[in-house]
Protein backbone atom coordinates (compact mmCIF):
# COMPACT_ATOMS: atom_id res chain seq x y z
CA UNK A 1 0.00 0.00 0.00
CA UNK A 2 0.90 3.41 -0.66
CA UNK A 3 2.14 5.32 2.35
CA UNK A 4 -0.54 7.52 3.98
CA UNK A 5 -0.30 11.40 3.50
CA UNK A 6 0.99 13.53 6.08
CA UNK A 7 -2.42 14.96 7.83
CA UNK A 8 -3.79 18.14 7.16
CA UNK A 9 -1.71 18.87 3.91
CA UNK A 10 -2.44 22.38 2.76
CA UNK A 11 -4.77 22.28 -0.42
CA UNK A 12 -2.13 24.83 -1.98
CA UNK A 13 0.51 22.06 -1.73
CA UNK A 14 -1.82 18.73 -3.81
CA UNK A 15 -2.91 21.37 -6.25
CA UNK A 16 0.66 22.50 -7.03
CA UNK A 17 1.79 18.74 -7.03
CA UNK A 18 -1.42 18.16 -9.40
CA UNK A 19 -0.18 20.75 -11.64
CA UNK A 20 3.36 19.43 -11.83
CA UNK A 21 2.01 16.90 -14.02
CA UNK A 22 0.41 18.50 -16.39
CA UNK A 23 1.63 20.27 -19.19
CA UNK A 24 1.35 23.48 -19.92
CA UNK A 25 1.95 25.40 -23.67
CA UNK A 26 1.67 29.23 -22.41
CA UNK A 27 4.44 32.19 -23.17
CA UNK A 28 6.68 29.54 -25.22
CA UNK A 29 4.36 29.44 -28.14
CA UNK A 30 3.26 32.51 -27.99
CA UNK A 31 6.85 33.44 -28.49
CA UNK A 32 6.29 31.81 -32.39
CA UNK A 33 10.41 31.06 -32.44
CA UNK A 34 9.40 27.91 -32.71
CA UNK A 35 10.67 26.21 -35.98
CA UNK A 36 11.89 22.83 -35.83
CA UNK A 37 10.53 19.56 -33.82
CA UNK A 38 13.01 16.77 -33.51
CA UNK A 39 11.03 13.63 -32.84
CA UNK A 40 13.12 11.36 -30.44
CA UNK A 41 11.04 7.91 -31.10
CA UNK A 42 11.06 7.85 -34.41
CA UNK A 43 14.66 7.91 -36.78
CA UNK A 44 13.40 11.01 -39.03
CA UNK A 45 16.02 13.30 -39.96
CA UNK A 46 13.57 16.42 -38.12
CA UNK A 47 15.93 17.58 -35.77
CA UNK A 48 18.63 19.64 -36.49
CA UNK A 49 20.60 17.45 -34.32
CA UNK A 50 20.68 13.86 -35.65
CA UNK A 51 21.13 12.50 -32.48
CA UNK A 52 17.75 13.75 -31.34
CA UNK A 53 16.12 11.19 -33.82
CA UNK A 54 18.34 8.10 -32.30
CA UNK A 55 17.81 8.83 -28.45
CA UNK A 56 18.39 5.65 -26.53
CA UNK A 57 16.10 4.24 -23.65
CA UNK A 58 15.92 1.35 -21.56
CA UNK A 59 18.71 0.34 -18.91
CA UNK A 60 22.82 0.12 -20.34
CA UNK A 61 25.06 -1.64 -18.13
CA UNK A 62 22.19 -2.73 -15.90
CA UNK A 63 21.44 0.97 -15.16
CA UNK A 64 19.61 4.10 -16.07
CA UNK A 65 20.35 6.19 -19.00
CA UNK A 66 22.19 9.43 -18.38
CA UNK A 67 20.39 12.50 -20.20
CA UNK A 68 21.53 13.88 -23.45
CA UNK A 69 21.96 16.76 -22.43
CA UNK A 70 23.84 18.12 -25.41
CA UNK A 71 21.02 18.31 -27.35
CA UNK A 72 17.96 17.69 -24.85
CA UNK A 73 18.31 19.49 -21.90
CA UNK A 74 14.71 18.76 -21.05
CA UNK A 75 15.68 15.65 -18.72
CA UNK A 76 16.21 14.87 -15.32
CA UNK A 77 18.46 11.47 -14.82
CA UNK A 78 20.58 9.67 -11.23
CA UNK A 79 23.15 8.98 -14.30
CA UNK A 80 23.89 12.35 -15.46
CA UNK A 81 27.12 13.58 -14.22
CA UNK A 82 25.71 17.58 -14.42
CA UNK A 83 22.67 19.73 -13.30
CA UNK A 84 20.65 17.08 -15.14
CA UNK A 85 21.52 15.32 -12.48
CA UNK A 86 18.85 14.08 -9.60
CA UNK A 87 19.71 11.84 -6.41
CA UNK A 88 18.50 7.90 -6.40
CA UNK A 89 15.44 7.08 -3.95
CA UNK A 90 14.66 4.66 -0.94
CA UNK A 91 11.74 2.38 -1.42
CA UNK A 92 9.97 1.78 1.76
CA UNK A 93 9.57 -1.76 0.99
CA UNK A 94 12.88 -4.06 0.56
CA UNK A 95 11.55 -6.11 -2.28
CA UNK A 96 11.96 -4.63 -5.66
CA UNK A 97 8.97 -6.38 -6.54
CA UNK A 98 6.78 -4.79 -3.99
CA UNK A 99 8.16 -1.40 -4.15
CA UNK A 100 8.20 -1.65 -8.46
CA UNK A 101 4.16 -2.08 -7.52
CA UNK A 102 3.90 0.82 -4.97
CA UNK A 103 5.73 3.19 -7.71
CA UNK A 104 3.32 2.04 -10.32
CA UNK A 105 0.56 3.11 -8.33
CA UNK A 106 2.02 6.62 -7.34
CA UNK A 107 2.44 7.07 -11.02
CA UNK A 108 -0.51 6.79 -11.42
CA UNK A 109 -2.20 8.56 -8.71
CA UNK A 110 0.01 11.74 -9.11
CA UNK A 111 -0.02 11.32 -13.23
CA UNK A 112 -3.35 10.36 -14.26
CA UNK A 113 -2.79 10.46 -17.55
CA UNK A 114 0.01 8.58 -17.64
CA UNK A 115 0.38 4.91 -19.98
CA UNK A 116 2.82 2.26 -18.76
CA UNK A 117 4.25 1.53 -22.06
CA UNK A 118 7.05 -1.45 -20.71
CA UNK A 119 7.57 -3.21 -17.47
CA UNK A 120 10.47 -6.22 -17.07
CA UNK A 121 11.79 -8.17 -14.01
CA UNK A 122 15.92 -8.21 -15.18
CA UNK A 123 18.29 -9.22 -13.09
CA UNK A 124 18.97 -5.55 -12.43
CA UNK A 125 15.87 -5.07 -10.92
CA UNK A 126 12.02 -3.92 -11.96
CA UNK A 127 12.31 -1.69 -15.05
CA UNK A 128 9.28 0.33 -15.94
CA UNK A 129 8.95 3.07 -18.81
CA UNK A 130 5.86 5.33 -18.63
CA UNK A 131 4.72 7.71 -21.46
CA UNK A 132 3.05 10.94 -20.34
CA UNK A 133 1.98 14.13 -22.39
CA UNK A 134 4.73 16.68 -22.44
CA UNK A 135 4.84 20.40 -23.38
CA UNK A 136 6.17 19.40 -26.29
CA UNK A 137 4.51 16.03 -27.04
CA UNK A 138 5.28 13.10 -25.35
CA UNK A 139 7.83 12.77 -22.12
CA UNK A 140 8.87 9.39 -21.07
CA UNK A 141 9.75 8.13 -17.43
CA UNK A 142 12.02 5.62 -16.86
CA UNK A 143 12.66 3.83 -13.67
CA UNK A 144 14.72 0.77 -12.20
CA UNK A 145 13.71 -0.80 -8.53
CA UNK A 146 16.68 -2.37 -7.61
CA UNK A 147 18.04 -3.91 -4.33
CA UNK A 148 20.30 -2.08 -2.17
CA UNK A 149 23.21 -4.76 -2.70
CA UNK A 150 25.86 -2.82 -0.12
CA UNK A 151 23.22 -3.26 2.74
CA UNK A 152 24.53 -6.99 3.33
CA UNK A 153 21.06 -8.07 4.17
CA UNK A 154 20.80 -5.79 6.80
CA UNK A 155 17.42 -4.50 8.15
CA UNK A 156 18.17 -1.39 10.47
CA UNK A 157 16.93 1.97 9.36
CA UNK A 158 15.26 0.70 6.47
CA UNK A 159 18.72 0.57 4.78
CA UNK A 160 18.23 -2.47 3.02
CA UNK A 161 15.20 -0.82 1.17
CA UNK A 162 15.13 -1.36 -2.41
CA UNK A 163 16.64 1.82 -4.56
CA UNK A 164 14.49 3.53 -7.26
CA UNK A 165 16.83 4.80 -9.93
CA UNK A 166 14.77 6.88 -12.88
CA UNK A 167 15.09 9.04 -15.71
CA UNK A 168 12.34 11.75 -17.02
CA UNK A 169 12.58 12.99 -20.65
CA UNK A 170 10.85 15.12 -23.43
CA UNK A 171 10.25 13.02 -26.08
CA UNK A 172 10.95 15.76 -28.48
CA UNK A 173 12.80 18.90 -28.61
CA UNK A 174 11.99 22.11 -30.16
CA UNK A 175 14.73 24.84 -31.44
CA UNK A 176 14.80 28.55 -31.83
CA UNK A 177 15.14 29.67 -35.31
CA UNK A 178 17.58 30.21 -37.04
CA UNK A 179 19.32 28.80 -34.21
CA UNK A 180 20.01 25.25 -32.85
CA UNK A 181 19.35 25.98 -29.32
CA UNK A 182 17.01 23.76 -27.60
CA UNK A 183 13.98 25.55 -25.84
CA UNK A 184 13.30 24.79 -22.14
CA UNK A 185 10.49 22.80 -20.96
CA UNK A 186 11.00 25.13 -17.44
CA UNK A 187 11.65 21.82 -15.11
CA UNK A 188 8.79 19.76 -16.67
CA UNK A 189 10.59 16.63 -15.69
CA UNK A 190 11.95 17.46 -12.39
CA UNK A 191 8.80 18.77 -11.24
CA UNK A 192 6.74 15.33 -12.47
CA UNK A 193 9.54 13.11 -10.98
CA UNK A 194 9.58 15.23 -7.83
CA UNK A 195 5.40 15.17 -7.27
CA UNK A 196 5.70 11.25 -7.93
CA UNK A 197 8.31 10.95 -5.06
CA UNK A 198 5.91 13.35 -2.67
CA UNK A 199 3.24 11.13 -3.43
CA UNK A 200 5.40 8.21 -2.12
CA UNK A 201 6.89 9.62 0.43
CA UNK A 202 10.15 8.08 0.15
CA UNK A 203 13.48 9.97 0.91
CA UNK A 204 16.28 10.77 -1.28
CA UNK A 205 19.02 8.59 -0.71
CA UNK A 206 22.23 10.43 0.64
CA UNK A 207 20.13 13.21 2.18
CA UNK A 208 19.29 14.32 5.76
CA UNK A 209 17.86 17.53 5.69
CA UNK A 210 13.85 17.99 6.15
CA UNK A 211 13.63 18.72 2.35
CA UNK A 212 14.53 14.62 2.09
CA UNK A 213 11.10 14.41 2.89
CA UNK A 214 8.58 17.12 1.82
Amino acid sequence: MLRKARAKEPQSSKLRRDSDCRSSRRSVLLLGVLSTTGSLRSSANASPYSEAANIQYGLVNGNIRPCPGGYNPNCVSTASLNDLYSPVWRSSDSSPQTSAQILDNAVRQTCGNAQLVSRKSTLDGEYLEYEVPGLFGKDFMEFLVKPDRGAGGRNTDSRDAALVLFRSIAGSVRYLYPFQTPISDFGAQRKRIEAIRQTLGWRKVGCELKECFE
